[in-house]
């Protein structure tokens, strides 16, 4: 069943990330603002890179920003999109998220979102889960999935508009003698944080 991936892009471009690369959806839109079409720009080409060959990636790069009126005209439009291209392929499934977007724009979404009958999208770091909840927001609905490890350091760092060129541990020595601190950091790090001076 073909899946749509609706992710919304803020500050912390890595946000999206986590969801998109572990369900690896067929198609992606990346949704931006003025301030965030830079992050979509590098998020579209890093996806290009980590998820299949034949993933379609569109961005929707013209969301207004703190007008709540016109980001509710802005996602309805989206919503109604999606629903004409759920109508040419009735299998289609979508799902939305919006990352650490504001209150009022999550409402403002998940009112909109209603209109193609999506699914939810929320990623609890702390929790270690990512939770979807079918349309209508019925708790009934709703499912975990644990989160895999599929962000690195690398990924992080290019989705944030940087590179890595060199690390303490490229170095086998660095290496060898932290692996020889091991027991000892592992020790240190399982104490009581009552120690003098901590």
């Amino acid at each position: 069943m073909p899946h749509l991936h609706v992710a919304l892009v803020t500050e912390h471009p890595e946000a999206c990330l986590i969801p998109l690369l572990q369900l690896r959806p067929q198609r992606v839109v990346l949704v931006a603002g003025r301030l965030q079409q830079q992050a979509a720009e590098r998020l579209q080409i890093l996806l290009q890179h980590e998820l299949p060959a034949n993933t379609e990636i569109q961005r929707w790069d013209e969301m207004p920003e703190r007008d709540p009126q016109r980001i509710g005209e802005f996602a309805t439009r989206l919503a109604r999109w999606l629903s004409r291209l759920q109508r040419d392929d009735p299998e289609l499934t979508v799902t939305y998220d919006l990352a650490d977007s504001d209150k009022l724009t999550a409402l403002l979404f998940q009112q909109a979102m209603s209109h193609c009958k999506a699914d939810w999208l929320y990623v609890d770091y702390r929790a270690g889960a990512l939770y979807r909840m079918g349309p209508g927001l019925n708790p009934s609905t709703l499912e975990a999935l644990a989160i895999e490890p599929v962000l690195d350091v690398d990924i992080f760092l290019q989705a944030n508009g940087r590179k890595r060129i060199k690390a303490l541990s490229d170095n086998p020595a660095w290496r060898s003698a932290v692996q020889r601190h091991r027991a000892l950091t592992h020790y240190l790090g399982h104490q009581p944080t009552s120690w003098p001076g901590y």
